[in-house]
């Protein structure tokens, strides 16, 4: 297939700020425009419909995936097509041989993907539908599985296509689409063969054209002298076949040298005292680690079973390689994940942050050692939990997402894999990779973010939200744990999608009608009316009849004695984690030294910490601070329209209040005594600029930097409002 070639305009670019860049070079990579074509639209859009195209093209990460689905596209597979033509049937062969750089779709970032291979229209005599044993944990999937298919000669071979299309396997929902290609058979049969490497493409393209994979090379001589320490894993171009050797070249004397990780040290005698403990703590590196066992592994790195030497403490030590960090553009999403962490241990429902070091080559998370593996792996044990059991998680979850609401941040990847169980029972929430801070109020956000099956309406339909999305993800969770089963299936995202925006949920006899309230409650999709979401949100659901027996002040205080404990002899054997991980090899794949030399170790420069108070059990001592907007008296995010009326009723005319929108998400209502004592309402919009600043308006000509600054410019301007020729002046 033809692909036209761009010549970009590096200036042009170079004016761009980094979001915009890749919205122009995703335009310009689709064909869909040319580089200048690209660059007008993205600087024309403003409002909601930059918001939007920001959104769906960078929109922060979509389980890290939407990302990586830009950068690296959603993967290839190298395929062998054979067709013979005899003279009563048409023989077509397909061999998968491999996959690479598939979209990770877990926490560890990996994925357990198949193919599915079938023709379309369907054969009359039998099935065409074949697929592949799924390979687990990995984005690289060897496969080398044939399959075959007899066509009658009379078939009309131009009506045809082949398709491939790689999916998830999942154990308690349906598979996740993660790719596909269609193949004419016309073209296959009429040159008798195809092979090479091939586009995964989305649904849509994908369900009726190919794209042959055509790597890009920079710069070929100075391809053939990069040296290949014998150190680091070999691996294969873009373009080779699978299973052929690579030749080996010898190093240029010019290349620099990439600085070396720091020798590991000595280790020191055992240590048991607290301020001991705390002295080794503030000098932690890789060496102070003996690493016992793998707790998770993906493209991104490994999260490790570690004992430190001179205490002999274990832990949970995740390592990212800097390498995948910088080039997935995750690095503000790392840091956001160090900061919230720090945050989590101010309260025993999260998961702890011990240290955080880095070497410079990767970047060191020293978490408390959670013994008790996930819900996940637990549910797939039992089936489903009881109702007293999934009652007390759901409890303890709630404190959790609480404390994180009331520190203005929203969690957004809430999930079975993400709640931990301690050794004593009580849950952990973990992995902070997904959230968003300074969520305060009713502050929205509009990023295309989440794992696809605890996705909320509002975040498909891409409105603006805020905590609401949580609270469905939780409902999500509930009905996993009750019912063994997820409530919204697909074969594909866009199938998933609408029967959450359409499903009418039904559940067995035998749930209690509380049970089936809370799910009512949570599953709603209005998110007005959403349990949680009202003006007394915390209260509506420690209310609730399915927490009746639950004394809340104990649950805080972790009193209430967990309704299973999971079975955790010696923390190292890592007993409730999943074995194909624990018997996996602890050792860390070296990154290329040159790709390392040329990292910006700057951006990590506030990534260390030490969490001094972690075995004293105190908490932390900075807490975020909310904004200034706060700190106005006349700003009432929570108060409701007619209260509003009521408290301004009497007053001198130009009083006001300013509160969040209930009907327009994002935006701010404004009500003020105007004259003839009637009261005002206005309502203040923000719009996006060109630059990406936030303008807030009243009216149609000001706009102002916040909305503080809209408050003091119309307590000494008043204006006119509209056709009644009333004046508007707030009163300071």
């Amino acid at each position: 297939m033809a692909h036209k070639t761009q010549t970009l305009n590096t200036t042009d670019l170079s004016r761009l700020s980094e979001d915009d860049r890749i919205a122009v070079m995703q335009m310009v990579k689709e064909n869909e425009l040319s580089v200048e074509e690209a660059i007008a639209k993205v600087k024309g859009q403003t409002g909601t419909d930059r918001t939007m195209t920001l959104s769906k093209i960078v929109g922060g990460k979509f389980d890290r995936r939407k990302r990586m689905a830009f950068r690296k596209d959603r993967g290839r597979l190298y395929l062998e097509l054979q067709a013979v033509k005899a003279s009563a049937f048409y023989v077509l062969a397909c061999t998968v041989k491999q996959g690479r750089d598939l979209l990770a779709m877990n926490k560890n970032n990996t994925a357990t993907p198949f193919v599915k291979a079938y023709i379309t229209p369907e054969l009359k005599d039998k099935s065409s539908k074949r697929k592949t044993q799924p390979r687990k944990n990995t984005v690289n999937p060897m496969y080398n599985e044939q399959f075959s298919w007899e066509i009658r000669a009379n078939t009309d071979l131009d009506a045809m296509k082949l398709h491939i299309e790689v999916y998830e396997h999942a154990v308690l929902r349906r598979s996740q689409f993660m790719g596909s290609m269609a193949f004419p058979l016309a073209e296959i049969f009429e040159g008798g063969s195809l092979q090479g490497w091939f586009r995964l493409l989305d649904q849509t393209k994908g369900d009726f054209q190919f794209i042959p994979f055509k790597p890009k090379v920079k710069n070929e001589a100075a391809m053939s002298t990069r040296p290949k320490s014998k150190d680091v894993v070999k691996s294969q171009p873009a373009n080779a076949e699978p299973d052929k050797p690579l030749a080996r070249h010898a190093p240029a004397a010019s290349k620099p040298v990439p600085p070396s990780p720091a020798a590991p040290a000595s280790p020191a005698p055992p240590v048991d005292t607290l301020a001991g403990k705390q002295k080794v703590l503030s000098n932690v590196s890789a060496g102070s680690f003996k690493f016992l066992k793998v707790l998770g592994q993906g493209s991104f790195g490994k999260v490790l079973l570690a004992e430190e030497k001179a205490t002999k403490e274990v832990f949970a030590v995740k390592i990212l390689k800097k390498t995948v960090v910088v080039e997935d553009d995750d690095v503000e999403c790392t840091m956001i994940e160090r900061r919230v962490l720090e945050l989590a241990g101010g309260s025993p429902f999260l998961t702890n942050l011990v240290a955080t070091f880095q070497t410079p080559e990767h970047l060191y998370f020293v978490m408390e050692m959670v013994t008790g593996g996930d819900l996940m792996f637990h549910i797939q044990k039992k089936r489903r939990f009881p109702t007293e059991l999934t009652r007390f998680y759901t409890g303890e979850i709630c404190l959790g997402l609480w404390f994180l609401h009331k520190s203005g941040v929203l969690y957004r990847d809430l999930k079975l894999d993400n709640v931990m169980l301690a050794g004593d029972g009580h849950i952990k929430i973990a992995d902070f990779g997904m959230c968003k801070e300074n969520m305060w109020g009713a502050a929205t956000t509009t990023t295309f973010c989440g794992t696809p099956g605890y996705l909320a309406p509002e975040i498909i339909k891409e409105l603006p939200y805020g905590a609401s999305v949580d609270w469905w993800s939780l409902g999500v969770l509930i009905f996993e744990m009750l019912l063994g089963d997820s409530p919204f299936e697909g074969e594909d995202e866009d199938e998933l999608f609408n029967e959450i925006l359409t499903k009418k949920l039904s559940y067995p006899p035998r749930l209690a009608p509380e049970a089936k309230a809370l799910l009512d409650g949570f599953l709603q999709r209005d998110p007005s009316k959403r349990l949680g979401c009202g003006r007394d949100g915390k209260k509506d659901i420690m209310e609730h009849p399915f927490f009746s027996s639950i004394d809340w002040a104990k649950l805080e205080r972790r009193e209430i004695k967990p309704p299973y404990v999971p079975e955790t002899r010696d923390p190292r054997e890592a007993a409730n984690f999943d074995p194909e991980f624990t018997e996996a090899d602890t050792s860390l794949t070296p990154s290329d030294p040159y790709d390392i030399a040329n990292i910006d170790q700057g951006v990590f420069s506030k990534f260390s910490y030490v969490n001094e108070g972690f075995f004293t059990g105190q908490k932390p001592s900075t807490q975020p601070q909310r904004p200034a907007l706060f700190d106005y008296a006349w700003y009432r995010p929570d108060l409701p329209r007619d209260e509003a009326a009521r408290q301004l009723k009497g007053q001198e005319v130009g009083t006001f209040f300013v509160r969040e929108s209930s009907t327009q998400p994002g935006c701010y209502a404004i009500a003020m005594v105007s004259e003839n004592n009637k009261i005002w309402n206005g309502l203040v919009t923000p719009s996006v600029t060109g630059d990406g600043r936030v303008l807030y308006k009243l009216f149609v000509k000001q706009k102002f930097e916040s909305l503080p600054e809209l408050v003091t410019y119309y307590t000494q301007h008043p204006v006119t409002t509209g056709p009644s020729g009333n004046r508007l002046c707030l009163r300071a």
